[in-house]
């Protein structure tokens, strides 16, 4: 190669480094074969993404305070790990390679897939002949944990973790939330409690600086009170992007529309073929979750609240037998409800929901309102008392009992999960065979049933179920025998 030849292939990698350097979307592209075989499927959310994430990213380069943090709620098979969590901090780097990163996914293989996938981009021939100057320091290359350096000054760092993992000494100027939480752990409320308050004590706490620090979370949603739930009720410094793939109300900022053709988020990706086969594969709850980021699906919800009839009185001359159910949150679980559902079975083999008093209560005072809620109802009504597993469950009902010393109690220790406990109420439901009083209550109990099993509660569904299967159950000679601990 002579010295001109040489000197125009320098200058063309000079103007490719400038173009690369000076934009997130076209270094995305341009890298892209790099990890994949297949050719990039284009659209316009990547490159959306890519400049909503370059436009964070400069703030920080200059160490200026952030205009917001992000939340990006996208279907899955979109390239939202590769833009967010393989091939941002590459590019970050190469503006600035003193910057740190944290990145978080709900399983530590997962984090450390990606943590290598975004070394294998570095360390690639394509890379190095545009970067060559910004490579991985030698003696701190790990896939948890791998420093960069440039031009032998050591700079920042990618640091790979998982939720409820450990993390000492490291601080991040962008925390990067790449699912957080999976669809088998969204079912358990305690998983989801668990995962916010992780990151709320550890991870919220390691930013290098609280004004200029930038947390980064994209999944899919997957309950009411998941990560993206929990951090905009909590926080209102969020820019929230939300990307169904069909066109909807749900689509943030609204003016992105506009960009759906044929009311697709991609037609190539995810054409309506597609996603109907997926809907049928995955079921209405998981597809209207990760595909269309809604929590409860227009169509085919658990409860069909539309059927629960709302009536103004009711004549207790119809009344079979009625029923007072319990579901007591222990004084440690916070955020759950101590929840009593009146519930009586009528002549006409329909159900009436009575009365649903609920609160959060220390365990002394909760003990003195069941009292007096026993008062109130009189002494024609059954009250049962759901039973924890193990012998703090079985004291704690046996207290209730001997507190409600001169009623019928008992304590019932239900089988199965939350949702097949629900199955024969929501039969019911369905089948419009259930009424409640109006009352100030109604609404929040609505709207429970309609997030069900999804939501952020299941205490007033848990002790409806309860109500309802008690009455079912409850033989003729059980409201004349004494309290005791029975199950049934």
């Amino acid at each position: 190669m002579n010295k001109q030849s040489k000197l125009d292939k320098e200058l063309e990698i000079a103007a490719k480094r400038s173009l690369l350097k000076n934009s997130y979307y076209d270094f995305f592209k341009f890298f892209w074969s790099t990890l994949n075989h297949e050719k990039l499927v284009d659209n316009w959310h990547i490159k959306y993404l890519c400049d909503e994430l370059q436009s964070v990213a400069e703030r920080v380069f200059k160490r200026e305070k952030k205009e917001h943090d992000l939340i990006i709620n996208i279907p899955p098979s979109m390239s939202k790990t590769s833009i967010v969590n393989i091939f941002f901090p590459l590019w970050c780097w190469i503006n600035d390679y003193s910057l740190q990163f944290i990145s978080v996914s709900y399983s530590y293989q997962l984090s450390i897939n990606i943590s290598e996938r975004c070394r294998d981009v570095m360390r690639s021939d394509l890379f190095k002949k545009y970067f060559y100057d910004v490579k991985i320091k030698e003696d701190s290359d790990t896939k948890q944990l791998f420093r960069v350096v440039k031009d032998n000054q050591v700079g920042g760092f990618r640091y790979a973790t998982s939720v409820g993992g450990t993390i000492s000494g490291i601080h991040g100027h962008f925390i990067l939330l790449d699912d957080p939480v999976n669809a088998v752990d969204s079912l358990s409320d305690t998983m989801i409690r668990n995962t916010n308050d992780w990151l709320d004590n550890v991870i919220f706490s390691r930013k290098v600086d609280n004004d200029v620090s930038v947390v980064i979370l994209v999944m899919q949603r997957l309950h009411e009170n998941d990560t993206t739930g929990y951090l905009l009720s909590k926080n209102k410094n969020i820019k929230h992007i939300c990307l169904p793939a069909l066109l909807s109300d749900n689509i943030q900022p609204t003016d992105l529309k506009k960009y759906y053709t044929d009311d697709l988020l991609d037609r190539e990706r995810l054409s309506k073929e597609v996603l109907e086969h997926k809907r049928i594969e995955m079921g209405d709850y998981a597809f209207a979750m990760q595909y269309l980021q809604q929590i409860v699906p227009k169509a085919g919800s658990f409860f069909d609240v539309s059927k629960l009839l709302t009536i103004n009185n009711i004549d207790e001359k119809e009344f079979v037998r009625v029923v007072r159910y319990w579901d007591k949150a222990g004084t440690h679980q916070a955020g759950c409800y101590t929840v009593g559902v009146k519930m009586a079975m009528l002549k006409n083999k329909t159900y009436a929901v009575l009365d649903v008093v609920r609160g959060q209560w220390e365990a002394s005072e909760r003990e003195k309102i069941i009292r007096q809620v026993a008062e109130l109802d009189g002494q024609q009504v059954t009250v049962f008392i759901e039973q924890e597993p193990g012998s703090g469950g079985k004291e704690s009902a046996e207290s209730t009992i001997r507190n409600l010393a001169g009623y019928r109690c008992y304590a019932d220790r239900p089988s199965g999960d939350k949702i097949s406990r629900a199955d024969t109420l929501a039969v019911q439901l369905n089948a419009g065979n259930i009424s409640m009083l109006r009352a100030e209550w109604n609404n929040e109990f609505k709207r429970e049933l309609e997030f069900f099993p999804y939501g952020k509660f299941k205490d007033q569904v848990d002790a409806t179920s309860g109500a309802f299967n008690m009455l079912v159950k409850m033989g003729v000679g059980l409201a004349s025998r004494g309290g005791g601990v029975n199950s049934f």
